[in-house]
């Protein structure tokens, strides 16, 4: 599902100098923003190295959708912030629908997080509370996985790492730095902008959208269009 408004495609704006970039630019946008807006001093570390569980690291991550490049994230977090709250997060901005399973797969080792009211992970798997500074390799993209039935599969990249300076501890665990701009899509009938999708047979079917004026009579498996790769997936954004 791709915007029909080129102009905004693969653009979004920064929250913390409230310019806009294209998504090609804004890691190396960050890599200056961050420094000279929160004072952050970068910090060099080896591809493949952690960047150490403390709470004095500060890691810039990306984070794309492996279907669409209409959707992608700029986070910063704590390198003592866990897996299982960054799995919040993403949850929360990108993918809830209903307390579905979601894993990280790090160095062929996978961490999951049981869906909400369910038993302990599998003993075989590794728990999301661990620290992600001593975990997510620097510059090795991970996979990440919500619902292992109608998955969304996300890939999650450390592409930039800072001192955290003391003064500054209390800093939020997690901050959206960047996000993509909702993608622009079409009515199939007017060429409007479209507020719903349809979906056949549990999949959304790609060139049918469609604006409040011209909504197929009886048809129950529309979806509101929302800025995430979950939308028209399982129960998202009903």
């Amino acid at each position: 599902m791709h915007a029909f408004n080129s102009r905004l495609l693969d653009r979004g704006t920064c929250t913390l100098c409230g310019l806009n970039y294209a998504a090609t630019g804004v890691t190396r946008h960050l890599q200056f923003c961050i420094p000279k807006t929160m004072g952050f001093a970068p910090v060099k570390v080896a591809p493949g190295a952690m960047a150490g569980a403390g709470n004095t690291r500060y890691i810039q991550l990306k984070v794309t959708d492996t279907r669409s490049r209409d959707y992608w994230l700029h986070l910063g977090i704590r390198a003592d912030a866990t897996l299982t709250e960054l799995d919040y997060t993403l949850r929360d901005l990108w993918l809830e629908c209903c307390n579905h399973l979601s894993t990280f797969t790090i160095c062929e080792k996978d961490y999951l997080s049981p869906a909400l009211g369910a038993p302990d992970p599998w003993e075989e798997d590794l728990s999301m509370d661990v620290a992600i500074g001593e975990v997510l390799p620097h510059r090795m993209p991970v996979a990440y996985t919500y619902d292992f039935g109608s998955s969304t599969n996300l890939v999650v990249e450390s592409t930039n790492v800072y001192d955290l300076p003391s003064s500054e501890a209390a800093v939020d665990t997690i901050q959206v730095l960047v996000r993509n701009h909702e993608p622009l899509l079409v009515c199939n009938v007017c060429h409007k902008r479209a507020a719903y999708l349809e979906a056949v047979d549990g999949w959304v079917s790609e060139g049918r959208h469609f604006c409040e004026d011209h909504l197929p009579v009886d048809d129950d498996l529309l979806y509101p269009i929302l800025n995430s790769p979950r939308c028209g997936v399982c129960a998202y954004g009903w």
